[in-house]
């Protein structure tokens, strides 16, 4: 498996990179500030308006399981805590791909009525 590794220090860093680099994933240091992690997550989801946001996994601090249904409802694909796991972190990415791809394609034809809608009103 090929990857490449970015990282951005800040919010505004990450949407930049979100938006040239259409990454497969983004993962999220949740732990200092959940609030912020949670508008972030929301804002990435908004940078790709053709509605297929990459998913986003949320690092949170050990012992932060408190914080899980917040951060869940907040739209995080799934969550890890750190110290990281190299093996947890394999395994989280593969099944987030893995649900990513197999709800592709009604994803797709959300998007394809979105346009062909959008197209009706423009004609």
């Amino acid at each position: 498996m090929d990857f490449s590794l970015q990282v951005a220090e800040t919010p505004e860093a990450a949407l930049t990179l979100a938006r040239a680099l259409r990454p497969d994933v983004v993962l999220v240091d949740a732990g200092p500030a959940p609030r912020a992690a949670a508008r972030l997550r929301r804002r990435l989801a908004e940078v790709h308006a053709d509605g297929l946001p990459p998913p986003v996994v949320a690092l949170t601090e050990a012992g932060a399981d408190g914080r899980a249904p917040a951060l869940l409802a907040a739209g995080f694909d799934a969550l890890l805590a750190r110290p990281l796991d190299l093996e947890a972190l394999a395994e989280t990415l593969a099944q987030t791909l893995t649900q990513t791809l197999a709800a592709l394609p009604s994803r797709v034809d959300d998007v394809g009525r979105a346009l062909d809608a959008e197209a009706a009103r423009e004609a």
